[in-house]
């Protein structure tokens, strides 16, 4: 670039949903000597876009998830493959929350706008609580789960089918 220029990027991405802030940042260098670097760095926090996802009174759901602590985001469980599990959940139209095949668990489910929010109980007792926004066009909601009392959370995408 010519002395006393200016060039812009446009850079189009799409990014993960994510519980965390995705920053970005970028630089330049020199090779001549420059009277000011005061504008030579930039940095940005990206808006997500969240997405309504369609509901009926009553859907069956498929929540893909792995576990651990301090993760941010699906996208990291799908770099690991492996480190992903699934199950089945039915979200009833009375706003109860049933597994099949493990009578003993039991919940709570709602949405608001592009926010599903459910909890999963075994015997009364909130194990687990999700809270995840409609991602893309693909009927899935993307989030965390958290377990009261434990240091471990999961990154669970749950699709409506």
């Amino acid at each position: 670039m010519a002395k006393n220029t200016t060039k812009s990027v446009t850079i189009n991405i799409t990014l993960p949903e994510s519980i965390g802030t995705l920053d970005f940042s970028a630089h330049a260098a020199t090779t001549t000597t420059e009277s000011s670097t005061t504008n030579n760095d930039s940095s940005y926090v990206a808006t997500l876009n969240n997405y309504v996802v369609p509901t009926t009174a009553s859907m069956n759901v498929t929540n893909r998830h792995c576990t651990g602590t301090g993760l941010e985001s699906f996208f990291e469980c799908e770099l690991f493959p492996s480190s992903i599990s699934e199950h089945e959940a039915v979200f009833n139209s009375d706003g109860t929350v049933s597994i099949p095949g493990y009578p003993d668990y039991s919940g709570a489910w709602s949405v608001v706008g592009d926010e599903l929010t459910f909890n999963y109980s075994y015997f009364g007792t909130i194990e687990a609580e999700f809270v995840g926004y409609g991602v893309d066009s693909t009927n899935c909601w993307e989030g965390e789960t958290t377990f009261p009392g434990s240091p471990y959370n999961s990154m669970y995408e749950v699709c409506t089918h």
